[in-house]
């Protein structure tokens, strides 16, 4: 086993598997995967705990490293680069922007905090809502209006399968208002207790008595 302290290192093959204690004294083993020189950062690979043919990756600041030490040297020549589904890759580019853009959509301006809450919920399970300015409209065929309560809630037309929809959105607003009211209630109730006052101990002329 050589021992590498992290200002001497130059280079690490890639393969080597490395053992590192982090100036917090923290330890770690893995396999290099990539190293880079002007950055020191080193990229290291481990087994996932109790995933079977899983890997963690983990990114090491061999600044911030007490002891390094090269446990078995990697292959002469690095293993081939694996294929990249250039088209996978841009399909998950995009829908990460797209599940960004959506997450802004969903705050809206000038809504109550009440009303942001509400959307927050709905959001939850329900992927077709927006904002259109104060309202709620969810699936394109529920509109909740302001003060956002069940009796808001409206149809935008009556079609054949709106009122489901309705009934359903109608219930979601509901449970949202009934969590609240517990939320308060029980916050309320933490608060009252912490501020209470401990009862005074008993005097011993009281205990004797």
């Amino acid at each position: 086993m050589k021992s590498r302290m992290a200002e001497n290192s130059e280079y690490f093959s890639i393969g080597s598997t490395v053992r590192i204690v982090t100036c917090h004294n923290v330890e770690m083993r893995g396999e290099v995967v990539a190293f880079d020189v002007g950055t020191k950062f080193l990229i290291l690979k481990s087994p996932t705990a109790g995933k079977h043919g899983a890997f963690d990756m983990k990114v090491v600041n061999l600044n911030l490293v007490s002891d390094l030490c090269v446990v078995s040297e990697g292959p002469s020549s690095p293993p081939p680069l694996g294929s990249v589904n250039i088209a996978k890759v841009q399909s998950r580019v995009k829908q990460s922007l797209d599940e960004k853009m959506r997450q802004l959509n969903l705050v809206g301006i000038d809504v109550t905090p009440e009303g942001q809450q509400l959307m927050n919920s709905i959001s939850k399970t329900i992927v077709d809502v927006r904002w259109e300015n104060q309202n709620i409209v969810v699936m394109n065929t529920v509109v909740i209006k302001p003060p956002y309560r069940v009796d808001d809630c409206k149809v935008f037309k009556e079609c054949p399968g709106n009122a489901q929809v309705l009934a359903h959105i109608s219930k979601i607003v509901e449970k949202h208002h009934s969590d609240e009211m517990n939320r308060q209630a029980q916050l309320q109730n933490d608060s009252q207790k912490s501020t209470s006052p401990s009862p005074a101990p008993s005097s011993p002329a009281s205990s004797a008595s």
